[in-house]
């Protein structure tokens, strides 16, 4: 197991495959399994050689690539009913980036802690590119404005998801795009020549978007 090497190249134009990373190491092998998300493949990072055949460069574009995104915040003492596991905030028409959907996680962990919930259009670039302490003070003030009645002190902690700008990722789950064909999720799992091997739950066709669906298609390969 080779830790922290970037793959930037994959040659598979000989009998064998030689792959690249970023620090100038080269790993040669006789199958190559690939199991970026689907996010990474869509961002071109790697480059293939020859390039993908068009009927896997088209099943990359077709298949939607999603943002789902979490704000765990933590407090020394519960202020809310541990009973309720899930309060939810209708957004205004003209604004869908608001604080919405919220989970009580303790019943997990035990610790007093909720969990606001981003996905889809809903996750907008703005709002992880500003500074946390203004993510954390508009929460903050939504979770008031929700719960006037109670006095809602600060979080003691804060720890924010950011896949949609993680250079590993660029995303967080697969989904059934518009223009997605049927046969798009096999078209991403067939191998090239038989050398350059695909998984990931974006190749599944029943459990995509799931990490089991991941581990599922990792078996199938092997």
């Amino acid at each position: 197991i080779r830790l922290k090497q970037v793959v930037t190249k994959i040659n598979y134009t000989n009998n064998d495959v030689v792959v690249s990373t970023k620090d100038g190491e080269v790993y040669r092998a006789d199958y190559v399994l690939i199991t970026v998300p689907l996010g990474v493949l869509k961002s071109k990072q790697i480059e293939f050689y020859p390039p993908l055949p068009q009927w896997k460069l088209n099943a990359i574009d077709r298949i939607g690539f999603g943002h789902y995104e979490k704000i765990y915040l933590l407090w020394n003492e519960p202020w809310w009913n541990f009973t309720n596991f899930y309060f939810f905030r209708p957004a205004s028409i003209n604004n869908s980036t608001e604080w919405r959907y919220w989970i009580s996680a303790n019943k997990w962990n035990g610790i007093p802690s909720i969990t606001c919930i981003f996905a889809g259009n809903a996750v907008s670039p703005l709002t992880w590119k500003q500074n946390e302490n203004e993510t954390v003070k508009e929460i903050h003030e939504t979770l008031q404005n929700m719960f006037p009645h109670i006095v809602i002190p600060s979080p003691s902690e804060v720890y924010m998801s950011n896949w949609n700008d993680d250079a590993f990722s660029y995303g967080s789950y697969s989904y059934i795009s518009v223009n997605q064909k049927y046969e798009d999720p096999l078209y991403l799992s067939e191998p090239v020549q038989n050398r350059l091997l695909f998984a990931g739950e974006a190749t599944s066709s029943d459990s995509y978007g799931y990490s089991h669906g991941a581990l599922l298609t990792a078996r199938r390969e092997v």
